[in-house]
């Protein structure tokens, strides 16, 4: 028997498509360990089920984790927002005038999930285990349950972060 040109052709493609399947297994999404160093991660468990920020899955030209810290100067009172991009969806988390090692109350928490908007204002806690603009350092945990126009409800628990914010993410406004 002959080889042909073709047949070999079409042995390289089967032997290439053989070896690049096996090389894309994904690793096993797990929640993240809580950590205070600034290793970008967020995770929670929403309706049961594991969320985490994943690099790639935001829109073109965004992250896929910010936080920012802004502070007004002549008040010195400060937000914190913090919005994470996942495979299914993402989420908006913010906060006023947190402290680091007390319980907060999210001033407002957005999540776009399974392409349904769930929304909720001044409900939910959030407990900052590092708030540190000098390094540039949020970590954290929290919990929010929030609720979409229909009546349906995303519980979101287990909730964490740590992250390392960029110099232009810190901002004093007059």
């Amino acid at each position: 028997m002959k080889f042909r040109p073709i047949h070999i052709v079409l042995a390289i493609f089967f032997l290439l498509t053989l070896t690049s399947t096996q090389c894309e297994r994904e690793e096993p999404i797990q929640l993240p360990p809580e950590t205070q160093t600034g290793a970008n991660t967020f995770g929670c468990y929403i309706n049961g089920e594991l969320f985490v920020a994943r690099f790639g899955s935001a829109p073109l030209k965004q992250r896929f984790l910010t936080a920012r810290y802004t502070q007004c100067a002549s008040t010195n009172d400060y937000v914190v927002d913090i919005q994470a991009h996942g495979k299914r969806g993402w989420g908006s988390l913010s906060v006023s005038n947190p402290e680091e090692g007390e319980i907060s109350t999210l001033s407002r928490a957005f999540f776009f999930y399974d392409g349904v908007e769930y929304y909720v204002q001044n409900a939910g806690t959030i407990f900052f285990t590092r708030l540190d603009t000098v390094n540039r350092i949020l970590s954290g945990t929290f919990a929010v349950d929030l609720f979409c126009s229909e009546g349906s409800i995303l519980q979101i628990i287990e909730g964490r972060f740590d992250i390392r914010m960029r110099e232009e993410d810190i901002k004093i406004i007059e």
